[in-house]
């Protein structure tokens, strides 16, 4: 669904995880931070957008699995 570069993917329904965080990296967010933020949406994901467009679903990972993903991003998005 998203766009990493780290992964390889180019998704088309996310927001692009690089850019999202790479101006947010520049200005000295932390990847403590940028794992919180990323968790957070995971936990608590935009279901039905305002736009319409697709949301990101719900429990699509859960506990361990979700904390990985949330490390996994933090430690690459926006490099």
């Amino acid at each position: 669904c998203h766009t990493l570069a780290d992964a390889g993917s180019k998704g088309q329904i996310g927001p692009n995880l690089d850019d999202a965080f790479a101006e947010s990296r520049r200005n000295g967010l932390g990847q403590s931070t940028i794992v919180q933020v990323v968790r957070g949406q995971i936990a608590y994901p935009v279901v039905e957008t305002s736009t319409g467009a697709p949301g990101m679903p719900a429990d699509l990972v859960e506990g361990q699995d979700a904390e990985d993903v949330a490390s996994y991003v933090g430690s690459v998005a926006g490099k």
